[in-house]
């Protein structure tokens, strides 16, 4: 399937999503996404039910939500070993949502070596107090719900700093 006006296939961090902006009735059924390589070929399958809107007093009700969406991505930077980093991300999106930071596709626990910012103003930010060099790599910013996910990645590149003669 191919991406169009209505449905968007996407494919990112080894992650495969299917977004229909439009659904109606006769969409519902199983949806099945395939991987396929030299070395073989291995699927996922989903049954997908719609719910139709309700009415009370003559007004639609929808129980969709809205996904989040990333205006503002975070910014590769080079920073000197030992120094403070801020990564800033800025996403919107009118339901709930949660944010989580990921280094090397791998989930940061926030705690006292990597603390989860909210900056207001829907700003998100991952504060390193000190970089050390087995912190470079990639960051990537995820914010998602029930409705969808958005992500925003950078690479961070730490500089060591010699002191001394040789």
């Amino acid at each position: 399937m191919n991406s169009n006006d209505i449905v968007e296939v996407k494919y990112k961090n080894g992650s495969a999503s299917l977004v229909i902006s439009e659904i109606y009735p006769e969409d519902a059924g199983c949806y099945t996404c395939k991987a396929t390589n030299p070395k073989g070929c291995v699927s996922t399958s989903s049954n997908i039910k719609i719910i139709p809107s309700q009415q009370i007093n003559g007004s639609v009700l929808h129980a969709t939500k809205s996904p989040p969406r990333i205006y503002n991505h975070v910014k590769s930077l080079v920073v000197n070993d030992g120094d403070p980093v801020m990564l800033k991300c800025t996403v919107a999106c009118e339901s709930p949502f949660q944010v989580m930071w990921l280094h090397n596709e791998r989930e940061i626990k926030s705690g006292k070596d990597f603390k989860y910012i909210n900056l207001g103003g829907n700003s998100y930010g991952l504060e390193i107090p000190e970089i050390f060099p087995e912190d470079a790599g990639t960051y990537t910013c995820e914010a998602y719900n029930d409705a969808g996910e958005c992500f925003s990645t950078c690479t961070l590149s730490v500089s060591q700093s010699y002191s001394g003669m040789k």
